[in-house]
């Protein structure tokens, strides 16, 4: 029997590949009209800070994120088509699309898909274009890192998406959160945003087991905020981490 060698994954290798698929759907933005940017510094300073096990975490949610942009683009599809890349982005991340979820948003939604650790997983054209950050910074910190809201409303929204994929029920939920600032934490433009949360959903494997939800909204950019905060003045410490761990049995 031939000797088989192992193709072994190297950090560096992660950053190359992390580069390219972010650069591939910077032009996929590009061909729709919507200028996005994949990183500010080549060194990659949030990815590479990274552990190696985040490192490789960040890097699938990007090819997925991918691999939905190019089905799209390889279909003759538009991106910025909602229905369309919605369904494509749930046919790549193995969800079964509900088509009530489908009959409830309107074209300029913006839709968002999370695992069940409330991870993004994949966000539409629309969140794109009220959005700031980098394709990077977006791939490597959660969104109370990300975002600044009330303290009373993140700890509603986590606990409605705990009861969503725990509950594993079906169809878009009507969510009680009304029109409420969110700003950008330490984005380029610092977007002031107002936000209102419209539908959640869960999201079920073949098998029939809740694994994520999606979200629906209405965001305005309402303003810039007067104060720029720079990344490397922030202190991590500072920021409360997204505490939403759903065991297997709570499933």
């Amino acid at each position: 029997m031939g000797t088989q060698l192992l193709k072994i994954r190297t950090p560096q290798s992660f950053e190359t590949e992390f580069k390219v698929l972010s650069n591939d759907i910077v032009r996929l933005f590009a061909s729709s009209g919507l200028k996005v940017q994949s990183y500010h510094d080549p060194a990659l300073v949030h990815y590479s800070a990274l552990s190696d096990e985040r490192k490789a975490a960040a890097l699938e949610r990007l090819r997925i994120y991918h691999q939905s942009l190019v089905s799209m683009e390889n279909a003759g599809h538009a991106i910025d088509n909602s229905s369309k890349s919605l369904w494509h982005a749930l046919k790549t991340l193995g969800f079964m699309p509900d088509s009530e979820v489908f009959a409830k948003f309107e074209n300029d939604d913006v839709i968002e898909v999370y695992d069940s650790r409330g991870t993004q997983m994949w966000r539409n054209f629309n969140y794109m274009k009220i959005c700031s950050y980098t394709l990077e910074e977006l791939l490597c910190h959660d969104w109370p890192t990300l975002y600044i809201r009330d303290e009373k409303l993140t700890d509603q929204l986590v606990k409605l998406m705990v009861d969503t994929v725990t509950s594993g029920l079906r169809g878009a939920n009507f969510i009680d959160v009304d029109y409420h600032l969110v700003e950008e934490r330490f984005s380029t433009d610092r977007f002031r945003l107002n936000v209102r949360h419209d539908y959640i959903c869960a999201l079920l494997r073949k098998g029939g087991q809740c694994d994520g939800f999606l979200i629906t909204s209405k965001v305005d950019v309402i303003g810039q905020s007067a104060i720029s905060t720079n990344w490397p003045s922030l202190q991590l410490a500072e920021f409360r981490p997204l505490e939403m761990s759903v065991s297997s049995s709570q499933l």
